[in-house]
């Protein structure tokens, strides 16, 4: 299999038909009022922090990730997690300090094959060890829930 990432940016119609991916996350990660409030605006103001894994001799979806560049107090983490994030970041009204991972999602019928640890090193310019998680849980590839807390600033990266 030869895989390809896109943007938002480059290819905006893979957003709709990913929506099959969400059905990895318990019903609960689906009623945040932060998350309905402002989720679009991931893809309105940080295109290029929105992608997709794609098959390229299919072109099916085979994961989706969501960061966003944010500012963080790396020695004072918020409680809130992602949601925190997502509120002061699509607010626009501080400069980013990093870029925060908000969620990857792989194929039901992929987990298993280390798709994950593509998509973090495709969210994390400087490779997974460069990913700044914003706390909660994250599913991964197997469905076991597990502390986002991993922590590595990123450097140089452009937020526009």
């Amino acid at each position: 299999m030869s895989i390809r990432f896109y943007t938002y940016e480059e290819r905006p119609e893979l957003r709709e038909r990913a929506g099959f991916l969400r059905y990895a996350w318990p019903a609960f990660m689906l009623e945040s009022p932060i998350s309905n409030e402002r989720w679009h605006l991931l893809y309105e103001r940080f295109p290029r922090f929105q992608f997709w894994m794609v098959d390229e001799a299919t072109d099916e979806i085979l994961a989706e990730g969501n960061s966003l560049p944010a500012r963080l107090d790396l020695d004072e983490l918020p409680d809130s997690g992602w949601e925190y994030v997502m509120e002061h970041a699509t607010a626009g009204d501080e400069e980013p300090t990093l870029v925060s991972a908000i969620q990857v999602l792989v194929d039901r019928e992929r987990h298993g094959r280390g798709l994950s640890a593509l998509m973090l090193a495709e969210t994390a310019p400087g490779g997974a060890g460069s990913l700044r998680g914003s706390g909660g849980t994250c599913a991964t590839e197997h469905q076991e829930y597990v502390p986002t807390d991993f922590h590595g600033a990123l450097r140089g990266v452009d937020y526009r």
